[in-house]
Parts: structure tokens; C-alpha cells; sequence
């Protein structure tokens, strides 16, 4: 004969069959949790913690449910959002997502497992690192003296599901204390498998305000969706904002919206379940009709819930949490889960391109599509001590469905920026027909972290795959170097920086190309580096022209830097640089090329220039007696004079390139200089125009024999030190003295 049942079990089976829920109302001997037994390990982490937490410490002991109270239930009267008071935990944020879930039946139903109340084993499921996972607790809660739960509960004395859901939560964590603080669109993505984004709230009456109304308001056909908000408030510690009842930096729930007598209204809980607004339309202010309050079901009550105008909400919280859900039925998701480690760590698309992860997106036809990306939250290893990377994205068309190199930000339909640390970053987009490149990367190159690329599209025809080989789909040409003596000459704020490394590029046609500066340091030792691209100089080996073909970026000390972009076929010079001279270190240069884009590999070379390192130096100075400014001045002679031998064995001629640079550009004298045969005062040659900047150069074909060079300011009596410098071929034997 079958056991009578008792109402509690009625109405368990009840809210259980609602929920799809497995119940087990065998008896037998009571389940202890081996995994989350009661202790303090389970409370806060013992290794890191001098301090008991606050909460913890009002910590007495710990009950089963039928030790708490003579009739425990699971559920009372169903589950309502109204259920939800928080305990001694700052788990608002955890809360404010479960209170938003609170009535979505078809939501609970994911979480809610298996429970059997004899035996206090309840089965719970949280979507973890991008997959559902069972966590199984058993009913024993930490209570205080008098025997009540000290974390968060339900308003209802003998109902426990807020304490259960809770509990199963913190193991999922490893402790009740990593609960504390955290986004509420974390929690609500961990409740539902949705996928989160954040709206930013804007001020009153503004564009961006008014945009994010019609959001609200707005009933999304496809999907669901559950949002919540936290005001922040000044940022000076936390407590009520301003005098209005509101807490700065705790977690609400919208829970609807609505719009009265052309008022447009907003409906928020506290999870605390008391403490509200007291401003405009709270309760019992005077903006409360009788008809109103018939209209909005609003009922006087220190619940938690209240109403306030949507203005005031914008001038009081910056931006709203909101998950979207999308139903199995209408939605297909394909997913791609790996690594960031070793090359494939290579950072963001200004460092290094090729090696991050790229994943291969075919879409069949057009449709609806959410691409997400997502790292393995520093939360759920249990360790406080690590911190979530920052994470971005980048989608481009790919026709032939390679790999790609170059991610151009005009190019992208995806391009994350600015990289933040969240957990999870989503982009929500139409799809063409066609194939597409998904690459994702930490923001710093060397940051390994697990990853979960998401794609949803509102058909089924598309898929996701790890993106072909580059190999046999591009060339690679590298070449190593270093920073050293005269070589490590800093950037081209002095006119030293043509002595750093340069290389030359040789392009047999027009290429999209990468290049990219590896420096070979440790992070802590690592210094600012960049890479100038610049026309070579009458097809020499080195160049002192520093007009870059493509416009250098930012600076970077994080060891890897990228230059991107299109050139036409020629002769180009790659010139790697740290900011500082002085700076002394190893590099390695790698350039990309597509293949498909070259008329034969053999014409795409990178070699180093051998011709700014090929030179004769001189120094001098310009002062009283020998500062007789250019040829338009009859004192033109008196300036220091220099001989110039070119080497008799160098053949008919030589290209000479001279070069004069001031010590002082800062001041702002015109330089130059001017060539006439030894003890002559024929002017044979010349610069071009007395420069006012870092140096002046001009170059020559010269026969065998010996000149005399004229450094010279553009007037007369002007003073600085200078060097002079000769470039030629080594063969030529050039020389420089002073005559």
C-alpha cells in the first residue's frame, strides 16, 4: 500500500512537475556531501584569509532543513521573485539574477535537477565555462545561535530554495565567500546559458537614454531576455546614495517597465528585500493615485520592490545588465573551445596576427547571429588571486576561407575595441551568405587562459571550424637581430636613429603585408620598441628619409609589435627601433606575405642594409673665426673645411652620400654644406636647401680623388657643435680629415 502523502510533499511534487523536476521521497540514510562537507574551507579561503569574514562570523553551526524548521519545504506556493532575502553574503549581484529568474518557469527548469527531501541530496545544474554542470549538495546550512539561516534565504520561514540554490552556487566556486561581489550578468548567464551584454543608461532625456527606452519596452519575438542594474554612485565606499535609499554599488532587478499618464516608469527589487527609493513614485509618494496604483498592481509594502521614473533611474545608475536567452527550437549554437598558450598567445591584432586562434565561420544564408567569446572566469577555479585577461574579437569576410594575416579595422565587421576583462563579450549581427574569419586573442601577447568561441545564428545552416593552415596560404620571411653600441640608437627624435638596424624589403608587386618586431626579453625587462617603414633612398641599402610609408603605432613594451598595410612593388627599408638610445637588446623581424599575391616567392626578400654602417665620421663645431654662413655670403670660406679622398681603386665613380647633422637641432640653425675641389673655391656641389631639421644630406657621383666639404649655418656667426659623415661603398676607401 502506498504512503499517504503529506501536503508539503503535494505541494513539492507540485511546483516540482512545474519545473521538470526529479523527486525522490524515498527515505533512507541522510546524504553528506564528501566534496562540500561543513567546515571552514568550504566558508573562505583559510590560505588567504587572516580575517574571518563578517558574515562567517556569525557562523554557530550547522543544521539540516528539518533542524531549522518542523515543516521544511523547498518550495511555498511556488517560486516568486518576492522569495529572495539576502543573508550575510555580498551576493547581491547572484541574488538580483536568481530574483530575475524568479518567475521564468521555462528558466528554473534548467537549474532544478533532482531533489529527495528525506534524504537532504538536492541536484542542481549552472552553465560553467560555457557547458551545463551537475552540482550535487546536500540540505546542511550554515546558521547562526538562535538556529536561522545566515546566508541568504527565503521570506518564507520553512521554504529553502533560495539557501539550496545558493549553497550549490558557492560549491561550484569552492567557497561561500568567492560569492561575494561580482556582475550580475555573470550570474544570470550561469543561471540560463544565455549570452550577456551591457547597456550603457545614459543621462536624462538624452539620445542614448531614450534609445535604451525603447529597448525596454520593446518585446524581442526570437529570444528572452532578463536584465538588472547597479547604481555606483560617487565611488567613495559604499552605503545609500545621496539620501535616496538607493545603495551604491548593489545589484537590482528590473522586473518590468510600464508607462502611466505619459510618465515612463521602471520596476526594480533590492534583493535585501527591504530598504527602496524614497524619491518620486516610491512607495507611498504622493504621485500614487488610487487609479495608479490599480493600474501598476503597486502595493505599499518595505519589500524590496518599488517603482521610480524612468528619469530619475538615468540620473542614479550608469548601465543595465541584460542576458539574452535563446530557445533551443528557433536558435542553433555552434561552439569552438582551446587554449591561449605558447604561439597562439600571440596578443591583439597591433602585435601579431597569424598565430592567435581563427576559426573558420560558414554561413549558408543570411540570418541573425550573436558571436560571443569567452575565457574561463578566474571565479570558478576557486583562486581570488587570479583576474580575468582582457579579450577581443575580430570577424572579417574571407572568400577563399584562409586564414587571415592582416585584420584591418575598415575591413572588420567585428572589432573589438575598447578590450576589456569581462568574462564573456558578444556582438550581435546580421550575416550575409558567405564565409567569414573569427579570430580571438587576449589584448597582451603571452597571456595563456582557456577560451569558448560562440556563435548563434537563427537557422541551422552554417558552421564553425577551426580555420585551415596558413601554411602553403602565405609566405614568411624573417630575419634576427640586435640593438647594440651605435646600433641601439632610439628613436627619431635625435638624428642617431639612422643608426639603428635597417633592412631592406624588396616587393615584386603590390602586397598586403605584416611585419611584425618580436623583442627577446623578459616582461620585467622588456623596453618600448616600434618599427619604421620607409622609402629607400635612391634604391641604396639605407635610407635617412624618415617619411614612413605606413604610419607607425603606439609604442609598446610587450614585446611584440605589428605594421600593417599595402605597398607597391620596390625597395623599401625596415628600420626596428627602441624609443631610448642607449638600450641595448635582441629582435627578431617577421614579414607576411599571401601567397596567392605573388608573382613568384623568389622576388620577395628581406635582407639587412649594410649601407648605413659604411661610413667615415667627422665632428666639429661652428664658432668665432670659422662660422661664415653659406655661399651667399663672401665669408663662406672661413667655415671649417674637411678633405674628402675617394680611394683610387673605387672605378670611374662613387656614390658618396655626405651627411651633416647639428648637435642642437632644438635651437633652429639652417644647415648644410657645400663641395669644391681640393684648394679650390668652384663650388661643385651642395645641399639642396639649408635644413632646420635633425640633419641635412645630399649625395654625389664622384670621381676618384679629393674634395673639400664646407659645413655651414645658413648666416654667418651662428654656433653649434656638428658631425660630418661620408657614406660610400667600403671598397671606395673614403675618407674624411680636416683640411
Amino acid at each position: 500500500m502506498a504512503a499517504t502523502q503529506t501536503d508539503s510533499e503535494r505541494e513539492m511534487l507540485a511546483t516540482a512537475q512545474d519545473l521538470d523536476m526529479v523527486v525522490d521521497l524515498s527515505k533512507g540514510e541522510l546524504f553528506c556531501d564528501p566534496n562540500f562537507s561543513p567546515g571552514e574551507d568550504i566558508l573562505y579561503d583559510l590560505s588567504e584569509s587572516t580575517i574571518i569574514p563578517e558574515g562567517v562570523a556569525r557562523i554557530d553551526k550547522w543544521l539540516r532543513l528539518s533542524e531549522i524548521h518542523p515543516n521544511p519545504q523547498l518550495f511555498v506556493d511556488g517560486i516568486m521573485a518576492g522569495d529572495i532575502v539576502q543573508g550575510g553574503l555580498a551576493d547581491c549581484w547572484f541574488l538580483g539574477a536568481l530574483m530575475c529568474i524568479g518567475t521564468r518557469m521555462d528558466l528554473l527548469k534548467r537549474i532544478f535537477q533532482y531533489c529527495a527531501p528525506h534524504r537532504g541530496e538536492y541536484r542542481m545544474r549552472f552553465f560553467v565555462n560555457g557547458a551545463w554542470k551537475d552540482v550535487v549538495i546536500d540540505d546542511r546550512l550554515p546558521c547562526d545561535a538562535k538556529g536561522k539561516p545566515v546566508f541568504s534565504r527565503c521570506a518564507d520561514a520553512n521554504e529553502f530554495w533560495v539557501s539550496l540554490i545558493e549553497k550549490a552556487y558557492a560549491k561550484v566556486h569552492g567557497t561561500f565567500q568567492t560569492l561575494e561581489r561580482g556582475l550580475m550578468r555573470d550570474a544570470l548567464v550561469d543561471l540560463t546559458g544565455g549570452v550577456s551584454d551591457k547597456i550603457e543608461v545614459g543621462t536624462p532625456g538624452s539620445t542614448v537614454a531614450n534609445e535604451l527606452w525603447d529597448t525596454l519596452v520593446k518585446d524581442p519575438a526570437s529570444y528572452s531576455r532578463l536584465m538588472g542594474c547597479v547604481a555606483f554612485g560617487d565611488g567613495n565606499g559604499e552605503g545609500e546614495l545621496d539620501n535616496t535609499g538607493l545603495l551604491k554599488f548593489h545589484a537590482y532587478g528590473i522586473m518590468r517597465t510600464a508607462v502611466y499618464n505619459g510618465e515612463r516608469l521602471i520596476h526594480l527589487r533590492n534583493p535585501w528585500g527591504s530598504v527602496e527609493w524614497n524619491g518620486a513614485w516610491s512607495d507611498g509618494a504622493p504621485q500614487w493615485s488610487v487609479d495608479a496604483k490599480v493600474a501598476l498592481d503597486q502595493t505599499d509594502a518595505d519589500d524590496g520592490l518599488f517603482w521610480m521614473s524612468f528619469d530619475d533611474f538615468c540620473s542614479h545608475f550608469d548601465e543595465i545588465d541584460i542576458v539574452k536567452v535563446f530557445p533551443e527550437a528557433k536558435w542553433t549554437t555552434q561552439v569552438q573551445v582551446g587554449k591561449w598558450e605558447g604561439e597562439s598567445a600571440a596578443g591583439r591584432f597591433h602585435y601579431a596576427p597569424a598565430p592567435n586562434p581563427q576559426f573558420l565561420l560558414d554561413v549558408e544564408q543570411r540570418g541573425v547571429a550573436v558571436v560571443a567569446l569567452r575565457q574561463k572566469e578566474a571565479r570558478f577555479t576557486g583562486d581570488d588571486k587570479l583576474e580575468n585577461v582582457h579579450i577581443g574579437m575580430h570577424l572579417m569576410k574571407a572568400p577563399t576561407g584562409a586564414r587571415i594575416i592582416h585584420f584591418h579595422e575598415d575591413e572588420c565587421i567585428i572589432n573589438t575595441d575598447p578590450w576589456i576583462d569581462a568574462r564573456e563579450i558578444a556582438k550581435f549581427l546580421v550575416l550575409e551568405k558567405g564565409k567569414y574569419i573569427l579570430a580571438a586573442s587576449t589584448f597582451a601577447p603571452g597571456v595563456e587562459s582557456d577560451y569558448m568561441v560562440r556563435v548563434l545564428l537563427n537557422h541551422s545552416k552554417f558552421s564553425l571550424t577551426p580555420a585551415p593552415s596558413m601554411e602553403g596560404s602565405y609566405v614568411h620571411l624573417s630575419a634576427s637581430g640586435s640593438w647594440a653600441g651605435a646600433s641601439a640608437a632610439g628613436c627619431a627624435n635625435t638624428w642617431h636613429w639612422i643608426d639603428n638596424p635597417q633592412y631592406v624589403l624588396e616587393l615584386p608587386a603590390s602586397l598586403q603585408l605584416s611585419i611584425t618586431l618580436t623583442q627577446h626579453a623578459a616582461p620585467e625587462s622588456r623596453s618600448h620598441v616600434n618599427i619604421y617603414l620607409l622609402p629607400s633612398q635612391d634604391s641604396a641599402d639605407y635610407t635617412f628619409n624618415m617619411t614612413p610609408v605606413l604610419e607607425p603605432g603606439a609604442w609598446t613594451d610587450e614585446g611584440t609589435i605589428c605594421l600593417r598595410g599595402r605597398l607597391d612593388a620596390g625597395r623599401y627599408i625596415i628600420v626596428p627601433t627602441t624609443f631610448q638610445p642607449d638600450t641595448a637588446g635582441s629582435f627578431t623581424l617577421d614579414v607576411y606575405a599571401y601567397r596567392s599575391e605573388l608573382p613568384s616567392p623568389a622576388g620577395f626578400a628581406i635582407s639587412l642594409g649594410t649601407g648605413n654602417t659604411g661610413y667615415t665620421q667627422i665632428d666639429g663645431a661652428w664658432a668665432p673665426g670659422c662660422a661664415g654662413g653659406c655661399n651667399n655670403f663672401e665669408s663662406w670660406t672661413s667655415n671649417p673645411k674637411y678633405n674628402l679622398t675617394v680611394g683610387a681603386g673605387a672605378g670611374d665613380s662613387v656614390y658618396v652620400t655626405i651627411l651633416l647633422a647639428q648637435d642642437s637641432p632644438a635651437s633652429g640653425l639652417a644647415v648644410g654644406f657645400l663641395i669644391t675641389g681640393q684648394g679650390e673655391d668652384e663650388i661643385l656641389g651642395q645641399t639642396g636647401n639649408w635644413s632646420r631639421g635633425l640633419f641635412n644630406t645630399a649625395s654625389f657621383f664622384l670621381s676618384p680623388g679629393v674634395y673639400t666639404i664646407y659645413p655651414t649655418t645658413f648666416n654667418p656667426e651662428e654656433y653649434s657643435g656638428f658631425a660630418l659623415r661620408a657614406y660610400a661603398d667600403p671598397a671606395a676607401a673614403v675618407t674624411l680629415v680636416r683640411a
